[in-house]
C-alpha cells in the first residue's frame, strides 16, 4: 500500500514537470478590418421649367376727344299736378247729446249715445248711461214710452219698463236698449222715444226718479229719409 502511495506521488510530480516546461499558447492577434459604407443619397428632382406667361395685348385706346363739350341745358320741370281732393264731403254735424242731472241731485248725469235709433235701420240701438250719487241707491230702472211725431198728443203709449240697467262701477249705471225691445205693439214708422229712469234701494223702494225726458230721441221701424 505504501509502494502504491509513494508511485503516485512520483507520476504526479512527473506530469507536473513535464507541464511546466511546455511553451505557453501565442496570445490570439485580433485584426482590426475597417468598412467604410458609403450612403448613396437619391439625386434631387428635375424641377420643371416654369414657361413664362404669354404676353398680354395692350389695348388701344382712342384719342381723347378734345373738343370742349357744349354745356347742356337742363331740363324744365314740369308743373306740378294739383292734388287731388280725395276728402270725402264732411258728415252733417251729429245732434248735440245733453247731460243732464236729476232736480234732486241723486242722478248727477244723464246720457245717451244717438238721438235716433231704429228696427230695422243703423243703429239698431241706444246706449243710456246714468251716474249715481246716492249711497242707498241698489237699482237702476229705465222706462219709455212711443209718441207718434204726426199726432204725439193723440198717440201716445203708455209707460214700459224697459229693463233694469247694468252697474258697470264707481256709481254708473248703464243699458243699451235695442230697437227690438219696443213692444211690437209701440212700434211706429216714426215716433218720439220718450224715457225716464228711477232709482231703488236694496228692497226696491224708489229713492229718486228723473224728469220725464221728451223729444230728444226719435225711433222708428225703417230708415228715416
Amino acid at each position: 500500500m505504501r509502494k502504491l502511495s509513494l508511485s503516485l506521488l512520483v507520476l504526479f510530480a512527473f506530469v507536473t514537470a513535464s507541464c511546466a516546461q511546455m511553451p505557453a499558447a501565442p496570445p490570439p492577434v485580433v485584426e482590426t478590418v475597417v468598412v467604410t459604407v458609403v450612403a448613396t443619397q437619391p439625386a434631387p428632382p428635375t424641377p420643371i421649367p416654369t414657361l413664362p406667361p404669354p404676353p398680354t395685348a395692350i389695348p388701344t385706346l382712342p384719342p381723347p376727344d378734345t373738343a370742349t363739350p357744349e354745356p347742356t341745358a337742363e331740363p324744365a320741370e314740369a308743373p306740378a299736378e294739383p292734388a287731388a281732393n280725395n276728402a270725402s264731403p264732411a258728415d252733417p254735424p251729429a245732434a248735440e247729446i245733453p247731460v243732464l242731472s236729476s232736480s234732486d241731485g241723486v242722478f248727477t248725469s244723464i246720457t245717451w249715445k244717438t238721438d235716433h235709433f231704429s228696427l230695422r235701420c243703423v243703429p239698431k240701438s241706444n246706449t243710456f248711461t246714468v251716474v249715481i250719487d246716492n249711497g242707498y241707491v241698489e237699482r237702476v230702472y229705465l222706462y219709455y214710452r212711443i209718441r207718434d211725431k204726426k199726432n204725439p198728443d193723440y198717440l201716445v203709449s203708455e209707460w214700459k219698463n224697459g229693463g233694469e240697467m247694468e252697474y258697470i262701477g264707481k256709481d254708473t249705471y248703464e243699458m243699451v236698449f235695442s230697437g227690438e225691445l219696443v213692444h211690437p205693439d209701440l212700434r211706429a214708422k216714426e215716433a218720439f222715444f220718450d224715457f225716464q229712469f228711477i232709482a231703488t234701494n236694496k228692497v226696491d223702494d224708489v229713492v229718486s226718479r228723473t224728469e220725464k225726458l221728451e223729444d230728444y230721441i226719435t225711433y222708428s221701424i225703417d230708415c228715416i229719409e
